[in-house]
């Protein structure tokens, strides 16, 4: 059954910390140690005298915000501390350049941390802060990392004897690691065991990027060699003036000839330490470092030595092309090398040695017999997954794929190989087992044996049904290949003793067993459809279901019934779904299918909890999934992982977001343990965690978690995979979310691209990425391209979804707000009722898009005059924000300032300004100082504050410009709005030549989007007023003119048409009386109408008649 299969779908890299055995050498001595083995010690290349006094850094000492805690250890250029991070409470390893280092040194150090910024992968080592304390020449540079408890792969090593296979699965861990760097752009240029760290589960990672230069797509070349090439390498690296660059034993021919270097350069030196791992001893060798230059850059490639660990043929074949002298006749990429290597793994973990052994043993001792051929024969039954995973599958699969003209078939055969052909390796060997269990041993049951060969031969044949669907089947959906190949069930349970005897046994009646046989075959190969993408298989399921209940085999009606609720869902046929399920539950408790039972109530979970008004009917049902779960011992188990997953999600729509975050935490850590950390599932897991802490505003928590999630898709299904571009989608939105624009629009423009490549023009995807390019672009005031990418996404998604969807709701939003940006008010309102209609009508009242229309609705209300309905609207949000959000969330804040602007138009302006006085408070505390959110609410308090306290409000103004032309730019419509807020303020307090400069930039910017909108009228009398002030009524008339002509149409609010008529006729006094006093007239008709919260307007026009 397939659990949890409708789920939503940095922890970075440190220093990784050295366990110190009493009596044991240091690490940095052990490597030293390790290249005197090769090269004794003499005098060191590029003297440089002696190092400087290191003083510790005591224990509670503070560098930036770190605490430390204790010295790890020492190296060339300085010390590592372990170090408290109190702000994000958590433990990290502190890099600390040596207090003598030069400028050159310094810029390495931070060339380091750079490096390891820009990727994000499991196997490398991460970074979370770089920085520099201190003043002038008692400033030291220092990196923030996460801190990792494990030790050097030279260290593992020598632990204990390795096996081949777990030597060569550490190497293709780190080979994942530099080919993530060489895809960023990077070679790491000094890769040896000593840079890379194996921590105690086991995970691999690359570390010290400290040479790390850009060299893929532009080529870098290595500084001359020092002169006195007679020197040893006892020093770990080459040094010249203080410039790292390599260490001798594993530098390629390229860089001891100062040639180009490349990534084929990072592949020469782990094919160097791969064969030091195998056969202990290096490849190339020498007595001085001259005579190693020699054998590196002239020698032949030495054979393997005797007497030592054999490695097969296929990896030899990958050291040989991995160490050729010449770049161009190595891999053509680190990702072409680690192809070999998982496929030789996979080749390894198939061939049945053990069973061999076992014969030749027996033979030996003479009573071969029965034994021996029952043994021989367990190989064999190992060898039946060949049936249907083979060179000939391979091939059949590979031109499938590519004959469908997907971009992006070739990447993701290449990713789906090794994974099909671990888990075929895992079948053969436990298919093996059982069988010697049984036939040789006499350890197993032939009742539990035969359970474990019919559960082994259902999962060989979902492989088969799976190889059908993607080889044969047109409606087979290449972007699924790879999740469905990482979801194939796992095989141990096929070999537990309590899960086998909870197996149903087949019918008694031989016809009734070979018609259930073959319906389960055509249930098989349904699932493989769905596992495809193919969701319109209902109407067949159903018929399938129909034939198993006549069948009189309960089990088969279960498996079928299944089968019918996720195709329902896949559908979205919810409510089909659930009325399958709960069946499912029944029958399969019944049946004691305790697996199949548990499955289908963490399902419900998930469906039921779809409809946040059924959250608490959903939650009742993790209770009797919970009590199945921990009856089998599978609390840790991937069940145990959907079950907390599925409750997260509840939890989180109910606003319970600690719990949420709590139980997805546990979800990705029995994820991470049973299925490694570059899962494909992993990744789905961290954009729940990353979307969580989204709404938690914990935003540098969701962008780790995010990047993550990007780099595991990235490896785990190639780059141009469309769930790549969702995820760059996911990270973007995040981007905008942080206030970070510029890093923002790369990721969304690359989201566009790959989903348009993969999935064509017109696909949904394609729309959700046009629609949140296209808010960008909103936000980073290009209109006109934000019109575009909006009109366009709003096409594709009424053509896919009809009118009335919700994911059109959101297009016609953002369209409404663009519109109401441009000045077309009513255009903007037409849209956002409709969007109103459609959220009403589909979501309850809390919902946040609920919210989210309701605050826009209300702000147009109050662009257009309508008090009285923007007030209710911005309180009804409000009410709910309130309820749903943290206290202190910046949305509250938001819904505070809108409701100011309201009351203060109004006439309520005390009360305004102190909840303009909070809102700005609170948004501060919530986002920073500095986030190009604050900006509004700080423009909506100054302006409040400019009748009272002139100067308090153009301080206020001023530091609101400062963030919108930092964020936004010079030239950004939120920027205008700080220019004309402070060019009143400073109207206010007589500073009309600063009046004049911040007024008449604010009219430039708001007159490139149109030069009749109702904001550029707002400037216009703004501008008049301040020529009235200087009593130059002539430049002011045709200021208030355009100003009437503007605020004219509809759409605006009278009152605002009445101030610019009243502008006018004073600017007109002298000139036209008759039409002056006709103006003033209009306007005192209007402020009457408009109510006492204008009386103050209306006395001052009354006044000026009276004159």
């Amino acid at each position: 059954m397939t659990i949890g299969r409708r789920s939503v779908d940095h922890d970075e890299r440190t220093l990784l910390q050295v366990r110190q055995d009493s009596g044991r050498p240091s690490e940095e001595r052990e490597a030293l140690l390790a290249i005197s083995e090769t090269l004794p010690a003499g005098g060191g290349l590029g003297a440089t005298g002696e190092e400087a006094v290191r003083p510790t850094r005591a224990r509670g000492s503070v560098v930036g915000r770190y605490v430390v805690l204790s010295l790890l250890g020492t190296g060339g250029m300085g010390a590592v501390y372990a170090a408290h991070d109190p702000e994000l409470d958590r433990k990290i390893a502190l890099k600390l350049l040596r207090p003598d280092a030069g400028p050159g040194e310094a810029a390495r150090m931070i060339r380091e941390a750079r490096a390891l910024a820009k990727l994000a992968h499991p196997n490398v080592v991460g970074v979370h802060d770089v920085g520099v304390v201190g003043d002038g020449e008692e400033a030291e540079v220092f990196i923030a990392m996460e801190f990792v408890d494990g030790v050097t792969l030279r260290t593992w090593l020598r632990q204990r004897r390795r096996s081949l296979r777990e030597i060569v699965e550490v190497f293709a861990a780190a080979a994942r690691g530099l080919a993530a760097a060489h895809r960023v752009d990077l070679v790491h240029r000094d890769f040896k065991p000593d840079n890379v760290m194996v921590d105690g589960d086991g995970r691999v990672r690359v570390m010290d990027f400290g040479l790390a230069r850009a060299g893929i797509s532009g080529l870098s070349r290595e500084p001359s060699l020092p002169g006195d090439l007679r020197a040893s390498a006892t020093d770990v690296r080459l040094t010249r003036a203080g410039t790292r660059l390599g260490t001798p034993a594993y530098m390629a021919p390229e860089q001891w000839q100062d040639d180009e270097v490349d990534a084929r350069t990072d592949q020469f030196a782990l094919c160097v330490a791969l064969w030091e791992a195998l056969y202990e001893e290096r490849p190339f060798r020498g007595e001085s470092v001259h005579e190693l230059m020699f054998a590196v850059t002239e020698g032949p490639l030495p054979r393997p030595p005797e007497g030592k660990r054999r490695a097969p043929a296929w990896l030899g074949r990958v050291l040989e092309r991995g160490l050729s002298r010449s770049p161009a006749r190595r891999f053509a990429s680190m990702d072409a090398l680690l192809v070999e290597l998982e496929r030789g793994l996979a080749r390894q973990r198939r061939r049945p040695l053990m069973f061999g052994l076992v014969a030749a043993a027996l033979l030996v001792l003479g009573v071969f017999g029965l034994r021996a051929r029952s043994a021989a024969a367990c190989a064999a039954a190992g060898r039946q997954i060949d049936e249907v995973w083979n060179e000939r599958a391979q091939a059949a699969l590979h031109a499938a794929l590519l004959a469908t003209g997907a971009p992006f078939a070739e990447s993701a055969f290449q990713k789906a190989v090794p994974r099909v052909d671990r888990w075929a390796g895992q079948w053969s060997e436990l298919r093996s087992q059982v069988c010697t269990e049984a036939e040789v041993d006499g350890t197993r049951s032939p009742a539990l044996y035969r359970q474990a060969v019919v559960c082994l031969d259902e999962q060989r044949e979902t492989l088969a049904a799976l190889l059908e669907v993607f080889t044969a089947d047109s409606a087979a959906n290449v972007q699924r290949l790879v999740p469905a190949v990482a979801g194939l069930s796992q095989l141990e349970p096929c070999a537990e003793k309590s899960y086998l005897e909870r197996m149903p046994a087949p019918p008694d009646d031989p016809d009734t067993r070979e018609r259930a046989h073959a319906l389960r075959r055509e249930l098989q190969q349904a699932r493989g459809r769905l596992a495809a993408g193919d969701c319109s298989g209902l109407p067949q399921a159903e018929a399938m279901l129909a034939a198993a209940e006549a069948l009189s085999h309960p089990p088969l009606v279960v498996t079928a019934r299944d089968l019918v609720a996720d195709l329902a869902e896949c559908g979205d046929a919810f409510d089909r779904a659930e009325e399958a399920l709960r069946q499912v539950y029944v029958e399969a408790e019944a049946l004691r299918a305790d697996e199949v039972a548990a499955g289908a109530a963490i399902q419900l979970v998930g469906t039921i909890g779809r409809d946040r008004a059924r959250a608490a009917e959903a939650l009742q049902w993790a209770l009797p999934a919970e009590v199945i779960v921990q009856r089998l011992g599978e609390t840790r188990g991937l069940l145990g992982a959907s079950l907390a997953q599925n409750q997260a999600l509840v939890h989180a729509s109910r606003g319970e977001h600690e719990r949420a975050l709590a139980e997805m935490e546990q979800a990705l850590a029995i994820r991470e343990e049973l299925l490694g950390p570059d899962h494909p599932t992993v990744a789905a897991a961290l954009d729940v965690i990353g979307g969580i802490h989204r709404t938690r505003e914990s935003l540098d928590a969701a962008l780790a978690a995010q990047t993550r999630a990007l780099a595991i898709r990235r490896e785990a299904l190639g780059a141009d995979h469309p769930a790549v571009g969702v995820s760059a989608n996911n990270l973007g939105l995040l981007e905008q979310q942080r206030g970070h624009y510029d890093a923002a629009l790369p990721l969304l423009e690359e989201a566009v691209a790959v989903a348009e490549h993969a999935l064509g023009p017109d696909d949904l995807e394609v729309g959700t990425a046009l629609n949140n390019l296209g808010r960008l672009q909103h936000v980073r005031g290009r209109y006109p391209e934000a019109r575009a990418l909006l009109t366009r996404a709003l096409a594709i998604r009424e053509a896919r979804l009809g009118p009335n969807d919700l994911d059109v709701a959101v297009t016609l939003q953002n369209l409404g707000l663009l519109d109401l940006l441009e000045g077309d008010r009513l255009a903007a309102r037409e849209l956002l009722q409709r969007v109103l209609t459609i959220r009403e009508r589909k979501l309850d009242e809390s919902h946040p898009e609920v919210v989210a229309i309701l605050d826009s609705l209300g702000t147009l209300n109050y662009r257009i005059g309508s008090y009285a309905e923007a007030q209710a609207l911005h309180e009804r949000a409000l009410a709910i924000q309130q309820r749903m959000l943290p206290a202190g969330h910046p949305d509250i804040a938001s819904s505070l300032r809108n409701l100011a602007l309201v009351r203060a138009a109004r006439g309520e302006r005390e009360q305004a300004l102190a909840q303009a006085s909070e809102a700005a408070a609170m948004a501060e505390t919530a986002l920073g100082a500095d986030h190009p959110d604050l900006a509004p609410l700080l423009n909506t308090l100054g302006m409040l504050q400019r009748r009272s306290d002139p100067a308090a409000a153009v301080a206020t103004l001023e530091r609101a410009l400062a963030i919108s032309a930092r964020a936004r730019g010079r030239k950004h419509p939120a920027t205008a709005t700080s220019l004309l807020r402070l060019g009143e303020a400073h109207l206010a307090r007589g500073a009309r030549t600063e009046a004049e400069a911040s007024l008449t930039e604010a009219l430039a910017i708001r007159e490139t989007l149109g030069r009749d909108t109702p904001e550029v009228a707002e400037v216009l009398v703004a501008l008049g007023e301040l020529e009235l002030a200087r009593e130059q009524p002539a430049a002011a008339a045709p200021l208030f003119e355009r100003a009437v002509q503007i605020r004219s149409k509809g759409g605006i609010a009278r009152h605002q048409l009445a101030e610019a008529r009243f502008g006018l006729a004073r600017a007109l006094q002298a000139t036209d009386p008759p039409r002056s006093r006709d103006l003033a007239e209009q306007a005192a008709a209007t402020l009457r109408e408009e109510g006492k919260a204008f009386a103050e307007q209306l006395a001052a026009v009354e006044a000026w008649l009276q004159r």
